[in-house]
Formats: C-alpha cells, structure tokens, sequence
C-alpha cells in the first residue's frame, strides 16, 4: 500500500521546523565558538603575562628548559642530601667510637 502523500502545507510545515531547529544548532554552535574564542584569548594573555609569550612552540622549548633545569637541580639537591648523609653517619660513628 503506498504511503500518503503529503499536501504543500504539510511540506511547508515540516520544512519550517527543520529550518528552525537548524537555526538553533547553528546559534549554539556559534555561542560555543565564540566562548571558545573568549577562553582562547584569555589564555593566551595570561600565557604572555606568565612566561612571556602565548606562542606554542615558545611554550613548548619554556618547559623544555623548565623541566632541564628541575633536572639539574634535583640531581644537585639528592646529591648534597647524599653528602649531609654521609657526614652525619661519619658524626655517629665518631660519637660512638668516643
């Protein structure tokens, strides 16, 4: 049995609501770039005002070197903690041969 066809008003109704619920997509879709814009920007000032510069790539060789030097001085202070150890066992062992 062949479906009913549908009459202009019918059609026209239907498209109406398609137009209309496209029309929503597209405004949410829009708020959200546009947030996503704001908070992009944001960000990106507080980049430059934090390490100056919201450029990626600057960013990126910023923490390379952030990281190197938390390295280095992480190798340095368990080096030293390793001395201050090694010179309060020799303390002990001299109070204890006393």
């Amino acid at each position: 049995m062949p479906t009913p066809q549908k009459s202009p008003a019918q059609l026209v109704e239907e498209g109406k609501k398609a137009l209309e619920a496209l029309t929503q997509r597209r405004t949410r879709a829009q708020t959200l770039a546009e947030t996503a814009r704001q908070q992009l920007t944001a960000l990106e000032d507080e980049a430059r005002q934090l390490f100056g510069t919201a450029d990626p790539e600057e960013l990126k060789k910023l923490l390379a070197r952030r990281e190197a030097d938390n390295a280095e001085r992480a190798r340095v202070f368990s080096e030293a903690l390793a001395g201050a150890e090694t010179q309060l066992k020799a303390a002990e062992a001299q109070m204890e041969a006393a």
